[in-house]
């Protein structure tokens, strides 16, 4: 992904320290959370719940 890398070294975090990030996103109870709020909203951009 460009510009990845540079976004993290100017926010201080390496790849390792940053990865946790990653790895809740793609949690499959994170993502299940996500569709849902998507469903729940109809697809349309909503505050966060």
């Amino acid at each position: 992904m460009p510009g990845a890398e540079a976004g993290t070294a100017e926010d201080g975090q390496t790849k390792a320290e940053g990865s946790w990030l990653v790895e809740a996103v793609v949690e499959r109870g994170n993502l299940w959370q996500a569709y849902e709020r998507v469903m729940r909203h109809k697809g349309a951009a909503a505050s966060m719940d």
